[in-house]
């Protein structure tokens, strides 16, 4: 049986592990401790409003995460990060601080599409079918409660980006982003909105 309940910071531990799966094929290669230390770092970064994160488990543990954050609450990861790095290479080094970068900036350009009515969907991570649709749904219903407009989100090519449209989402516009494209392949990020109210 699944139950929908509030992440709290106590369950960082707990959810590294769904976070990591999520990502992991972006850092093939790497050790199980940089691993764990990236799935931390996108955890960390988007968990900013206690009362809008949840949680989705079963017996067996967490199956999925999904956090809002109102408009103007960034975290601010440069000391975790600094902390981390003092026991890594400096590729990992690099690629923790691009990470953060990435995230920041792909944040800054999603918020400058909200008003102060909106909403962000900050993380958003499923491991297990239907379990998405029960924390979409459960974080709707608290983003009406505090009578926000819209929900607004940003993904990128290593997500299920196509699973928004099919949700009720639309398309408000993607960029090739500068930190993950190549020459040959560009990494595209996208920004979707939806009506809660």
């Amino acid at each position: 049986m699944m139950k929908i309940e509030r992440f709290q910071e106590e369950d960082m531990n707990a959810v590294k592990p769904l976070a990591k799966q999520a990502w992991h094929t972006f850092y093939d290669g790497f050790s199980e401790d940089y691993l764990q230390c990236i799935a931390e770092c996108i955890v960390r970064h988007n968990f900013t409003d206690a009362d809008l994160s949840f949680k989705i488990s079963d017996e067996e543990g967490v199956k999925g995460l999904i956090f809002g954050t109102r408009k103007g609450k960034i975290v601010d990861l440069s000391d975790w990060v600094k902390k981390q790095s003092e026991n890594l290479s400096p590729i990992e080094k690099n690629l923790l601080e691009t990470l953060c970068e990435y995230m920041d900036e792909a944040d800054r350009n999603t918020l400058a599409w909200m008003s102060d009515e909106d909403v962000k969907l900050s993380l958003f991570v499923s491991t297990r079918k239907g379990c998405g649709r029960e924390l979409l749904n459960a974080i709707t219903e608290e983003f009406r409660k505090h009578r926000f407009r819209k929900m607004f989100l940003w993904t990128d090519t290593s997500c299920d980006h196509d699973y928004y449209p099919t949700h009720g989402f639309t398309l408000a516009t993607a960029y090739r982003d500068r930190h993950y494209s190549t020459e040959e392949k560009d990494y595209m990020t996208y920004i979707y909105w939806k009506p809660i109210l």
